[in-house]
């Protein structure tokens, strides 16, 4: 019986997997507009011009995991300003503040919508950023804490 269903299933295999991807497509769709409403996520502004500009942007992992309130951050990268120097105390919110602009670029270049008040975003061909081995930052503990303790 089992080796029957097999050859009808076979039969119809081109057919059945047309319609497996758009009802995957459609899970993935219907997924970000739940998200996207739920979260309080906006459309993001895609452009030609180089650049990104976000407005009061969130980190939606530590958002979500995390009892105290998400502070917003802002971010502007330009032509003029293609770098930023970020320096802080330990566990100051500087890999969370650059790993929350990889995320928010990642969500808006797979079709999403983001985690900000606004994002106007230039093309990215690269997301480079960085984590300590240890790193535990949900739990409040860096690399540097878990390694001297």
């Amino acid at each position: 019986m089992y080796d029957e269903l097999l050859n009808r299933l076979g039969q119809s295999l081109s057919e059945l997997q047309h319609c497996a991807l758009a009802l995957a497509e459609l899970d993935v769709l219907t997924n970000f507009a739940e998200r996207s409403e739920r979260l309080q996520l906006v459309k993001p502004e895609l452009t030609a011009n180089p650049g990104i500009d976000i407005q009061a942007g969130r980190h939606l992992v530590v958002e979500q995991v995390s009892e105290q309130p998400f502070v917003a951050n802002d971010l502007e990268l330009s032509p003029k300003r293609r770098m930023l120097i970020i320096t802080g105390p330990n566990m100051g919110g500087k890999s969370t503040y650059m790993r929350q602009t990889a995320l928010i670029v990642l969500i808006a270049h797979i079709g999403c919508f983001v985690p900000a008040k606004s994002l106007t975003l230039g093309p990215v061909d690269k997301i480079f950023t960085r984590i300590g081995a240890s790193d535990d930052l949900t739990s409040g503990r860096s690399t540097f804490m878990v390694e001297n303790v």
